[in-house]
């Protein structure tokens, strides 16, 4: 591809980011921002969005990692405890009957 095609790297850089490769589009955007001139209103916007896609990637990863040891460390809770499936938890809770007077 010519590096001077304005249109054909704007139109790779929205095919990157569809296939979620932000960062070589990125790349891109960045090389048409330094051409200057031409479609830099389309880059600016989608140079924008991308870097919003990730920095919310960036935020959510954490919170993902921690949901999925919380679930991994309740699953371990259980097993220690003897319970084999998380729906046997609310029969071990049940109050006991007072005994007989």
């Amino acid at each position: 591809m010519e590096p001077r095609l304005r249109d054909a790297l704007l139109g790779k850089a929205k095919a990157l980011s569809y296939l979620e490769r932000h960062t070589d589009a990125l790349t891109l955007l960045h090389q048409l921002v330094e051409l200057g001139q031409w479609y830099l209103g389309d880059v600016y916007f989608w140079r924008d969005v991308l870097r919003s896609i990730a920095s919310e990637a960036a935020s959510v990863a954490p919170l993902l990692i921690a949901r999925r040891n919380l679930h991994h460390l309740a699953r371990l809770g259980q097993q220690a405890r003897g319970l084999s499936d998380p729906g046997s938890t609310a029969q071990s809770r049940r109050p006991r009957p007072l005994p007989q007077l």
